[in-house]
């Protein structure tokens, strides 16, 4: 498929589903623990029915937090998350991912399934990894390759 093309794909075959989540309560310290643990950079926070209320990002933490000298550990995420979660539906193409990211100013979306669940999320570097020519792609390449 030529790269042009694949922006009309449905994301919902490429994008994330292993979602780490936390709870509206839980304090932004140990979201941050979370994050640092799994290795994201965002986290997204669901109320007690499960239910996804928003998101916190590294951005959130630098801008809302350690920029205005607050203590994380007296602070719930519910104080600084993002809300709501941007989101499209699974069945949208990349081109309306790429639009709602410029439009909102942001670098991840969540995907959710027809009965507006959030199944996934995908951000600017699952994007790249779908663009064949990408440099990216050729230092994913350069990184498997068994021999020169």
């Amino acid at each position: 498929m030529s790269q042009e093309n694949s922006f009309f794909l449905p994301v919902k075959n490429h994008c994330s589903q292993n979602l780490v989540t936390c709870r509206l309560g839980e304090t932004v310290t140990n979201a941050a623990i979370i994050m640092r643990q799994c290795s994201i950079s965002s986290l997204i926070i669901c109320d007690d029915n499960d239910v996804p209320v928003g998101i916190m990002t590294d951005r959130d933490l630098r801008s809302k937090v350690v920029a205005e000298g607050l203590d994380p550990s007296t602070l719930k995420v519910s104080e600084i998350m993002t809300s709501p979660v941007i989101s499209v539906t699974e069945d949208d193409s990349f081109f309306e991912v790429l639009y709602q990211m410029s439009h909102h100013r942001i670098h991840r979306v969540g995907v959710v399934n027809s009965a507006n669940r959030l199944i996934g999320i995908i951000n600017e570097t699952d994007i790249l990894q779908l663009q064949t020519r990408s440099p990216q792609k050729l230092l994913k390449s350069i990184d498997e390759a068994e021999t020169i």
